[in-house]
């Protein structure tokens, strides 16, 4: 809002010096524009997370949350029965929970909660080690409204 405020006064502002006025208002947009792709960037860039022996199983990734999608970084034990799950959100770092429910054919089956809502997570393992898969929440569905990706590689 403020960089708009600023192209506006550059406009309306008289000026016999319309080349400086342009180049000025280019400047604006740009500054707006690296800023916009820092903060991207800084949001999809998994947290650092300091794991103790108890979570061997440490994936680095994105995750589809809160209609955005978010640096990721979660982990297991040793036999995949529990995990944590660590995500950016408002410049807040937030947790979940991963709880083991079963696998088929489409892969692991876990359930995650975190202080906002809910849901299931499918992940599938592939050769290169990671873990790939859909996260849901719960809606009253039986599996639930698909949010989007999750991903983790090692």
């Amino acid at each position: 809002m403020r960089n708009l405020l600023i192209i506006v006064f550059l406009l309306l502002s008289p000026s016999v010096f319309a080349d400086e006025k342009e180049e000025e208002i280019k400047q604006v947009i740009e500054i707006a524009q690296s800023k916009a792709i820092i903060k991207k960037q800084r949001l999809e860039t998994p947290p650092n997370i300091k794991w103790d022996n108890t979570v061997p199983l440490r994936y680095k990734g994105t995750i589809n949350r809160h209609n955005q999608k978010s640096g990721l970084n979660f982990g297991f034990t040793q036999n995949r029965s529990q995990g944590i799950f660590y995500y950016h959100f408002k410049d807040k770092l937030e947790k979940g929970n991963i709880t083991f429910t079963g696998t088929n054919q489409h892969g692991y089956w876990f359930n995650w909660n975190d202080k906002y809502g809910q849901g299931s997570l499918q992940l599938r393992e592939y050769t290169d080690g990671s873990l790939k898969g859909i996260i849901y929440i719960d809606d009253g569905t039986m599996l639930g409204k698909k949010l989007g990706e999750f991903i983790g590689y090692k």
